[in-house]
């Protein structure tokens, strides 16, 4: 009788991950989840004219909700986003958003928490590359 061999499945391979705190005026370079880097910004922490504090996609970078359960890198591909800001006071703590970074990378960001005396943000990140392994 023939065998069947199992297909190896692809691991998505991950390009940067990491825990960030962002203080309003702050700019986050998603590929390498680095906080104010010089070049590569993908998204702006700001507030805007109405002072609510807002994450801004920045140069063709792409932001959408997704929900309360970490995304997959497949669901963040075919996820609905685009270039409008979220206001953080939306959000609730353990919420996920996926992005697509300035670059084309699939990612999410996991809300952990707002601190209510100055805004500071505590975020979690994942960027995934286009290769798998």
């Amino acid at each position: 009788a023939p065998s069947i061999t199992p297909s190896p499945t692809s691991t998505p391979v991950v390009l940067a991950s990491g825990i960030l705190n962002l203080m309003v005026t702050d700019r986050l370079d998603l590929d390498k989840a680095l906080v104010n880097p010089d070049g590569g910004e993908d998204l702006a922490y700001q507030t805007d004219a109405s002072g609510f504090h807002m994450l801004t996609p920045l140069s063709g970078a792409l932001l959408g909700m997704f929900g309360a359960s970490q995304p997959s890198r497949q669901d963040c591909l075919s996820a609905g986003m685009s270039a409008a800001p979220i206001a953080v006071e939306s959000l609730s703590p353990g919420t996920y958003l996926c992005y697509r970074t300035e670059s084309g990378l699939p990612g999410w960001l996991l809300l952990n928490n707002t601190n209510p005396d100055d805004f500071t943000l505590s975020i979690e990140v994942l960027t995934w590359s286009m290769t798998t392994e």
